[in-house]
């Protein structure tokens, strides 16, 4: 796989390699207008009512693992993922560790 457009990375499911979860869908992408890269992927929480109570986070491009055919893989600790799609925060960005 070399080229993928943004159209076909939101129809991929993110899924946390940690435990297996999908976290979430790709609602959007942050470019550095200075370098021209992407910097990170938006995720907005799932569910049905997801709409109800939005929950958007911002993951660091060095997070991601994999890109694959049907799935994007990321790493994401549970205290992680309980501290930023759980709470009740509009948006919020992951740290960007590295790996």
């Amino acid at each position: 796989m070399g080229l993928i457009t943004s159209i076909e990375l939101r129809q991929r499911d993110v899924i946390n390699l940690c435990d297996g979860a999908r976290i979430g869908c790709i609602t959007d992408i942050e470019l550095d207008t200075c370098t021209g890269q992407i910097s990170a992927l938006i995720l907005s929480s799932g569910g049905l009512f997801s709409f109800l109570r939005e929950c958007r986070i911002a993951l660091p491009w060095n997070r991601i693992e994999c890109i694959g055919e049907d799935a994007i893989l990321v790493k994401i600790s549970n205290s992680e993922y309980d501290a930023f799609f759980k709470s009740n925060k509009k948006r919020k960005t992951l740290a960007n560790d590295s790996k």
